[in-house]
């Protein structure tokens, strides 16, 4: 009976474990294909920005290809702090890479909206904003922040 114990606790350890703690998270790029796609969007998304700029040192960058709909999306972020104390205004801007256009801002100032909408839909919270962005945004795969790296 010892063994037995012994033989299973032992086929735990040597099986179980190490599939559950080397296992690829569920929300990660599934396959090479779409890493490559992944790829490719964070250098359209880069080669975007050197074109027009809408980038400055105080935005982070994210880009996106999403699977789904077969887009490569960037979303601006951008913070800036008043003179002040306490003032911060915030800026998020949606990126469609593909047809080089933006398709939606998200701003506020000191909390308060000032705008807010996508693709024509307006919204009256950050909430709401972030709704509206997750079908295009579903997920944060490259992170680039504005620090002059290529």
């Amino acid at each position: 009976m010892k063994f037995k114990i012994l033989y299973i606790s032992l086929l735990v350890v040597v099986f179980l474990i190490p599939a559950v703690c080397f296992s690829e998270p569920q929300n990660t790029i599934s396959s090479s294909k779409d890493y490559e796609l992944q790829i490719q969007c964070k250098k359209r998304c880069k080669d975007y920005i050197d074109k027009t700029k809408v980038v400055d040192n105080w935005s982070y960058v994210f880009s996106h290809y999403n699977n789904k709909i077969n887009k490569c999306f960037m979303l601006k972020t951008t913070f800036l702090f008043g003179e002040k104390e306490g003032s911060k205004s915030t800026t998020e801007e949606l990126y469609d890479i593909d047809e080089q256009r933006s398709l939606g801002t998200y701003r506020d100032i000191e909390g308060e909206i000032i705008s807010c909408s996508i693709s024509g839909k307006e919204c009256k919270s950050k909430k709401e904003w972030d709704e509206l962005r997750r079908p295009y945004m579903t997920d944060y795969s490259i992170y680039r922040k504005n620090d002059g790296s290529k």
